[in-house]
């Protein structure tokens, strides 16, 4: 197995993401924050969520390999999510090479029938608690990925395969 090096900002908060099992592809994120709803209410209920977004407190710095190979973190989303109203809001997220900025975890909530009401003709919802992510949990995973060149180019046509176009 090949290592890359990620440097970490030491900041007072932040847990260094680990694996679960010597054999897990993905290295644990844990929230430092609370989980911060942004949406709209409307007296006390939501009429509307655009996510939950949790904090890392992660900023981090991956390392050219020997190779000098440039690498990338996917954060995706870990399976304990299907015990949750959640979904990650881009389903992977890229953490670029160059990227410098604190890693955020943003969800989508996925409303169910119990979190909503009628009122005045207009259907509202509350986040069920229980059904989201709590500052402390490990809400995602990264995992380093190499970053290929692309060449793109135009042509006049593109060479036919059994599959055709669907």
């Amino acid at each position: 197995m090949r290592n890359i090096t990620v440097n970490v900002k030491n900041t007072s908060e932040v847990a260094l993401p680990k694996r679960g099992t010597l054999q897990s592809a993905g290295y644990d994120v844990i929230a430092v924050s609370d989980p911060k709803i942004v949406g709209r209410l409307n007296n006390g209920f939501y009429t509307s969520i655009d996510y939950i977004q949790y904090e890392t407190g992660l900023f981090v710095a991956p390392q050219q390999d020997n190779y000098q190979n440039l690498f990338h973190l996917d954060m995706r989303a870990r399976s304990s999510v299907s015990k949750y109203n959640l979904v990650l809001a881009n389903g992977v997220g890229t953490i670029d090479f160059d990227y410098r900025g604190q890693i955020l975890a943003r969800f989508k909530y996925i409303f169910q029938p119990e979190d909503l009401v009628i009122n005045s003709s207009k259907i509202l919802g509350s986040v069920n608690l229980d059904k989201i992510y709590k500052k402390g949990d490990a809400i995602v995973q990264l995992i380093a990925t190499e970053g290929i060149e692309i060449d793109f180019k135009f042509v006049d046509s593109l060479d036919d395969t059994s599959r055709g176009e669907g």
